[in-house]
């Protein structure tokens, strides 16, 4: 894919192009076919991402967290959480986190570009909730939000680091 195929002919300068089509430019690993690294790469990333990601929020949700979401929201909570939507959930988030943060790691090659992404993306996508949900909900808590938000960028970056050491393991 090259930078034509976004803009009209000529109207980009031979710098532009030249960044573009040399990888250098921020958007090429979002907006260009995955060069190799191969399928197998994406798989370990998938399952380090994963363990990873099922340790910590069991650990934050089991342990650390819980007696501040019945605190401060046990009225909305379940007595027994949907497994299908946790599940589901899990996995969505896992190709989110491979796809915004883990793929464009691996292709700059860089743990530190997999660990900012993920921090930023999973600052939006908790954000993304837990506002929706204090504009929405009786009873929803600044302090879950507060919470959410710091623990939605330090799981997704711990688990954007793990894909991207996951993924490294495998040479493509």
């Amino acid at each position: 894919m090259t930078i034509q195929s976004f803009a009209p002919r000529g109207t980009l300068g031979a710098g532009a192009t030249e960044a573009w089509n040399s990888g250098s430019c921020a958007l090429v690993p979002l907006l260009q076919p995955a060069r190799k690294p191969a399928i197998l790469r994406y798989i370990a990333a998938f399952i380090a991402a994963g363990v990873v990601f099922i340790l910590l929020d069991f650990l934050w949700l089991s342990v650390i967290a819980q007696k501040l979401y019945q605190r401060e929201i046990g009225a909305l909570l379940l007595a027994k959480p949907n497994m299908v939507a946790a599940v589901a959930f899990y996995l969505t988030y896992l190709v989110g986190t491979l796809y915004f943060a883990v793929r464009p790691g691996l292709m700059a090659g860089s743990w530190t570009t997999a660990l900012l992404t993920g921090a930023a993306f999973g600052l939006v996508a908790y954000a993304t909730y837990d506002l929706t949900n204090m504009a929405t909900l009786n009873g929803f808590s600044w302090t879950i939000v507060a919470a959410d938000l710091a623990w939605g960028g330090f799981i997704t970056a711990c688990v954007a680091a793990a894909g991207y050491f996951g993924g490294s393991l495998v040479k493509g």
